[in-house]
């Protein structure tokens, strides 16, 4: 095997407001899959990731600043960027811990997908000053992790770590901008699967734990919730549909597949544990909104909707906050303050309108269909203008 494509074991470099042209608004030709987080102090992260024309080689990673809460950001502040031109940074993440640090995660691959790629961190212990500083980046795991770690009950730390399939990286070897064969792609010694990395150690240590593979997908993408219960809860993208397993035993082993009762199916989806306990569901609720004989597809990325759940997800409030009725909008992550408000970001025409936006609203927003100062939707924070 050729060990030129073991550059993408190599770290990342972590520019602080680059200047160069490439990475300005005015020259990215594309952009999209963003995540936000917002500091104990108040202060708003959003991150996505851009280069190229697309989703390939040469990807950097670009993170947006708010002192504001939100109403208005920076551009670029961070870029995440690898020194060599055919590995990309990509599927980036922000999340803060309960240290009140701030992590800000990416994958790293030769072209689109290796075989292997790789979960890279970068933490910054005081994320309200200025300039933010990072140590690291350090690598954690082989494969992909593009939504949030959560805490259990018991303190340790669940990190949603994906291997793609095997055949992904035989049909994307084909296509790289220096194509390989079979013969020297390179497989992680991983099964592939959605795997629990397990860290007791705020971070300095991490233990795969067990995995679950799931059927007819290409990127799992997934996410986990611990239930009132104690079972972890794995939810996945499917090409059809949301999957579901459970563990009972903090990640290790996992029940077989099923379909779950969310909304969606092909496109990334958002779920979190709110301070109120009840669970926040992000997705494309096609259905709900669809008029009848419309025969639309259920899988098509518009009407973004937020939805509650009190019991565990048995069942939902039917009362739902459509965010965004528009098609093309997709990926949503999200994060909630120590005041209740919900910061959801997602992006919209990646290749088109290339735009970033914002949704802020509280959980009575959604409960009881109430307008007031902490409703916002369809706010554009980021357009990229390239050509």
């Amino acid at each position: 095997m050729n060990d030129t494509y073991n550059h993408a074991l190599k770290p990342a470099r972590i520019l602080l407001k680059p200047a160069a042209d490439k990475y300005q608004d005015s020259h990215r030709k594309w952009q999209g899959i963003p995540s936000i987080e917002i500091t104990k102090g108040g202060t708003i992260y959003s991150i996505f990731y851009s280069g190229n024309t697309g989703e390939t080689a040469g990807n950097f990673a670009v993170m947006l600043r708010s002192d504001d809460k939100g109403n208005s950001f920076s551009s670029p502040y961070i870029v995440v960027e690898h020194e060599h031109p055919n590995v990309r940074v990509f599927d980036p993440n922000l999340w803060l811990d309960p240290l009140g640090r701030l992590w800000m995660t990416w994958a790293q691959s030769w072209d689109f997908f290796d075989g292997r790629a790789g979960v890279w961190c970068a933490i910054c212990d005081k994320p309200d000053e200025e300039p933010i500083r990072f140590n690291g980046p350090f690598r954690i795991f082989d494969g992909v992790m593009m939504n949030k770690p959560i805490v259990l009950k018991n303190g340790k730390w669940l990190f949603p770590c994906a291997i793609w399939r095997k055949e992904l990286a035989v049909s994307a070897a084909k296509q790289c901008i220096t194509p390989r064969t079979g013969e020297n792609i390179i497989y992680s010694a991983y099964e592939e699967g959605a795997y629990a990395l397990e860290t007791d150690d705020c971070g300095k240590s991490f233990t795969p734990l067990g995995y679950t593979k799931f059927t007819n997908y290409d990127f799992p993408e997934h996410m986990f919730i611990e239930m009132k219960d104690s079972r972890i809860w794995c939810l996945a993208r499917t090409i059809n549909h949301i999957a579901q397993s459970f563990s009972c035993d903090g990640g290790r082993t996992w029940s077989e597949e099923e379909v779950s009762n969310l909304y969606g199916g092909g496109s990334r989806f958002f779920i979190r544990r709110l301070n109120s306990g009840a669970l926040l569901f992000v997705g494309h609720a096609n259905i709900l909104f669809d008029k009848p004989g419309e025969n639309k597809s259920p899988n098509r990325r518009a009407n973004l909707t937020a939805m509650l759940s009190y019991d565990d997800c048995k069942t939902w409030d039917p009362n739902v906050l459509l965010l965004d009725d528009r098609e093309n909008v997709s990926y949503p992550d999200g994060t909630q303050d120590d005041n209740g408000i919900i910061y959801i970001i997602y992006d919209r025409g990646r290749y088109a309108e290339r735009e970033i936006l914002l949704a802020r609203f509280t959980e009575e927003n959604i409960r009881s269909k109430r307008t007031d100062k902490n409703l916002s939707l369809r706010q554009v924070i980021n357009t990229a203008y390239g050509v």
